[in-house]
């Protein structure tokens, strides 16, 4: 009995001892080594594009197919910059069948394509290393927000203006867009309306989508209001600021100006001036009625003033402006004092008035000639004519200056510059044309001064520039002696004007009496203007002289010639 009991422990502890060698995981060779097996499951992770500043996590598998604990004893990332891809695990045991999950984190430093390697190193003599190949791309958002500054302009207090604010997606990958809440001294004045898509202050747009803000400002109180937010594209991208600005007004309409001031006009002149009703707000407004009337109660306004019959109501959109014309026409040198008065439909200003001050009298230019024709001169033969300014006026003209707008060709002969004209009193301006083409030229002589109905008082000039050669002439006789004659008789002479020249014509500009001629000498013929007198051939002037009573008379013709050396000649009279 005792012999088969022995036999039977060591046939057990044999088959035990067989077992445990059939299954041990040991390293070296020979029976019962443990062989693991790595495999990884995918062997490429591709992250596609993952915004800048943000993670996107993937993981891969590793199991071991073998027999034996699989021990990755280190894992590394080889060709991407130190933490653009993250592992969750590097170092760990499969036991044999078994699986490990490791999660890699990619998270793009800058917009661009990333490509890397990650190798495990393994405790298994078949398989020392696995690889699994990851690839990724940063992207920055193409948001773009329209506009970044919005001005509400003016708007009246306790209404509201809405502007908006449209936030796009112009590249073709997804944005998570993040609108941050108002900021600012003011921002109770002012309120935003995000559109449904966004949740929890962020949107998600796809490529091509847009999202609509509205903004709204509504002031409680005048004055300027400011007030910003801010619209985040990305997490790394700079935030986009959009300021918001309005101004609280107290009324949209303003009249302008509070006093018409027409000074002194003279009697049976009219001055106009006007009033101007604007809407510098964000709400319509109505002009509903205007009307002339005294200063004290009940009293009737100046007959001197009028205004346009302009229909009603004024209708004055955001932005409008009107203008009311007043005019001053005084009959006497009496002050005159109205109001005009207006009513609107703005409730916060719906009444008020215009006051109108003028008094009848005053300075007043007078420029003549009002049109001075030189008719044709010669190139390099200038002429000179007179143009006389006086005050005809109840008052001192104040002239501030003299000015010729138009061609060069005309200039201003010793500019007297500004100075003062007592009532009745003249100053003379002498006024050059020196032509330097052939054709028509012409300018204005205009005089600058207090006077209120004509503050710029013109006179037109004209001349046309031919080109001639220098004139070489001869008068004869020189000077014209009548002799004695009798009372109220009648005695002609005449003097020659002869073109030497070979080739070439003469021109006689202007032909005239001068002005300290005595009345009793005439021109029959008239005044000369432009007359061109042939090679070798003589202009005739008939000049008469008729005596009304005793005593001697003198006087001169003077004419303009086309002779560059000596352009003007004096004939004198006597008798």
């Amino acid at each position: 009995m005792r012999h088969r009991d022995t036999v039977r422990t060591i046939v057990v502890l044999g088959l035990l001892g067989f077992t445990v060698l059939q299954g041990c995981e040991c390293p070296g060779g020979g029976f019962g080594q443990a062989r693991p097996e790595p495999a990884v499951t995918p062997e490429t992770l591709d992250f596609g594009d993952v915004e800048v500043g943000s993670a996107k996590v993937l993981s891969f598998e590793v199991a071991n197919g073998g027999t034996g604990r699989l021990e990755i004893v280190d894992t590394r990332v080889e060709g991407a910059p130190e933490g653009v891809f993250q592992l969750s695990d590097k170092k760990y045991t499969v036991t044999s069948g078994g699986r490990k999950t490791v999660e890699v984190t990619f998270t793009p430093f800058d917009e661009a394509d990333y490509t890397a390697t990650i190798f495990l190193e393994t405790n298994s003599e078949e398989t020392p290393t696995k690889e699994v190949h990851i690839v990724g791309r940063g992207f920055v958002p193409d948001v773009v927000v329209e506009p970044t500054q919005l001005d509400f302009g003016n708007v009246v207090v306790e209404t509201v203006r809405t502007l908006s604010v449209q936030v796009s997606n112009n590249g073709s990958d997804r944005a998570l867009v993040r609108i941050r809440p108002l900021t600012g001294s003011d921002v109770s004045q002012y309120r935003i309306v995000l559109p449904s898509q966004v949740e929890n202050e962020q949107v998600l747009l796809e490529g091509g989508d847009a999202i609509t803000i509205e903004v709204s400002y509504q002031p409680t109180v005048t004055g300027r209001h400011l007030a910003a937010f801010t619209v985040e594209p990305c997490d790394a991208c700079q935030p986009i600021n959009i300021s918001l600005t309005g101004v609280g007004i107290e009324s949209a309409l303003v009249v302008e100006p509070p006093t018409l001031e027409f000074g002194a006009v003279n009697p049976g002149a009219e001055v106009t001036q006007s009033v101007h009703f604007r809407n510098v707000g964000n709400v319509q407004v109505q002009v509903t009625s205007l009307e002339l009337s005294g200063i004290g109660p009940g009293q009737p306004p100046s007959p001197a003033f009028s205004i346009e019959d302009l229909p009603t109501p004024i209708v004055l959109d955001e932005g409008d402006e009107v203008e009311v014309p007043v005019h001053f026409a005084p009959q006497d040198l009496k002050s005159h004092l109205s109001n005009l008065l207006w009513r609107s439909n703005d409730s916060r200003n719906s009444e008020g008035t215009v006051t109108l001050v003028g008094q009848g009298g005053g300075p007043d230019v007078e420029v003549l000639p009002p049109e001075l024709d030189f008719g044709p001169v010669a190139m390099g033969a200038p002429q000179e004519r007179t143009v006389v300014v006086t005050n005809v006026g109840f008052d001192t003209l104040q002239i501030s200056g003299y000015e010729i707008r138009g061609s060069g060709d005309f200039q201003l002969v010793d500019d007297p510059g500004a100075g003062q004209l007592a009532v009745g009193e003249i100053v003379q301006l002498t006024v050059r044309f020196d032509p330097t083409a052939e054709g028509d030229a012409t300018a204005e002589l205009v005089v600058h001064s207090n006077d209120t109905d004509e503050p710029e008082a013109v006179s037109l000039l004209r001349g046309t520039g031919l080109d001639l050669p220098p004139c070489t002439y001869e008068v004869a006789p020189p000077t014209l002696n009548f002799g004695a004659v009798e009372r109220n008789k009648k005695r002609t002479l005449e003097f020659g004007i002869t073109n030497a020249n070979v080739s070439g014509e003469c021109l006689v500009s202007v032909l005239s009496l001068t002005d300290d001629t005595d009345p009793e000498f005439t021109l029959p013929g008239g005044e000369v203007n432009g007359q061109l007198i042939a090679p070798g051939e003589t202009f005739r002037v008939a000049i008469e002289f008729q005596p009304t009573r005793y005593g001697s008379f003198s006087g001169a013709v003077e004419f303009y010639i086309s002779d560059p050396a000596s352009p003007t000649r004096l004939v004198p009279l006597s008798g």
